[in-house]
């Protein structure tokens, strides 16, 4: 059957699966595989076969991804920028995690507590220096087994009944697993001022931990401090600066698209200990022993998703309307 031949019913229909598409991807390609959808479905027919259907949905579902993706240009370099950046903000966890847990040990407390994840964040010096080195294999294999390390303590803490130590601690193990994606993917080092943002980072987010640990185990006299960079507060203190230096510091072409994963990881890190986006929310999360059903579950998984959907969304946004200037931008002088 020719596409001049198909029912119009038939070809209206193929058109409105090929709307999954996403718009560059149907403005290029959708009258073509339309024609060759045309030819090649049985005659008589007035609906789209089981086989196109899954076909054009699994290829939507394929491009959405690339689309909201960083491009492959700038993957390389924007993964090493997340990956360094990322790896010195959780600094601070890894510090506060390392100090409590010694304490946990020397004073008989509660490890599981406390620190439940301190064994993992015992790993997290070997990531810093393995990038600092431009070892990015072994910072993402060790970023790996510190994620996996930190999911088994966390499965074992759930075991335990401490469900509330579970979420509260979850943002974590999430951000080391991105940190090892993108430790892996990366190309390259990223640019010079990416580095030295990074280490500026990683002090203040050693000292923040340090100082957060410090008054928790009441070696600092208020105690008040220690719990509220302890919370959503000390999070978004630390990783918010080191996102919004993507932008507002570096602010390249490299630097928008690997923003989206800073956005995502803040969102999991805010939701698990807050509780939610607006203050006093308490059903967002167990903060009160609540189970770990739907209203706790689809929070912390579904936002940062969404989050980073979003943010993907606005980085493309952005990179269609710098094109134009970027084609009209006059050459400079000659070198």
């Amino acid at each position: 059957m020719t596409a001049h031949d198909a029912p119009v019913e038939l070809a209206e229909r193929y058109a409105r699966w090929l709307r999954l598409l996403p718009p560059t991807d149907r403005a290029r390609s959708a009258d073509e595989m339309l024609a060759t959808y045309l030819r090649t479905v049985p005659p008589g027919r007035r609906r789209p076969t089981v086989a196109d259907r899954l076909d054009v949905a699994r290829y939507a579902a394929r491009r959405w991804w690339h689309a909201l993706g960083a491009p492959a240009d700038v993957r390389p370099e924007a993964s090493a920028t997340v990956a360094w950046l990322l790896a010195a903000a959780l600094s601070y966890a890894a510090v506060r995690a390392l100090v409590l847990g010694v304490a946990s040990v020397r004073e008989g407390w509660s490890l599981s507590a406390l620190a439940p994840l301190s064994p993992s964040w015992a790993l997290w010096p070997v990531v810093v220096v393995a990038l600092l080195c431009g070892s990015r294999r072994v910072a993402g294999a060790t970023a790996a087994a510190a994620a996996a390390l930190g999911a088994g303590a966390l499965v074992g803490v759930v075991g335990d009944g401490e469900r509330l130590v579970a979420v509260y601690e979850v943002g974590w193990v999430v951000a080391q697993a991105v940190v090892a994606v993108a430790a892996l993917r990366a190309g390259a080092r990223p640019r010079r001022r990416a580095r030295v943002v990074t280490v500026l980072v990683l002090v203040v987010g050693s000292v923040l931990g340090l100082v957060t640990a410090a008054d928790l185990t009441g070696v600092l006299p208020s105690g008040q401090l220690g719990l509220r960079l302890a919370g959503g507060l000390g999070v978004s203190a630390l990783v918010g600066p080191a996102a919004l230096a993507l932008v507002a510091v570096l602010g390249g072409r490299v630097e928008r698209h690997a923003l989206p994963p800073f956005a995502a990881v803040l969102a999991v890190l805010v939701v698990g200990r807050d509780g939610g986006l607006l203050p006093g929310s308490t059903r967002w999360v167990p903060m009160t022993g609540l189970p770990l059903d739907a209203a706790t579950l689809l929070p912390l998984v579904g936002l940062p998703v969404l989050v980073l959907v979003a943010v993907r969304l606005v980085v493309a946004a952005a990179d269609r309307a710098a094109q134009p200037r970027r084609a009209v931008r006059p050459a400079g002088p000659p070198v």
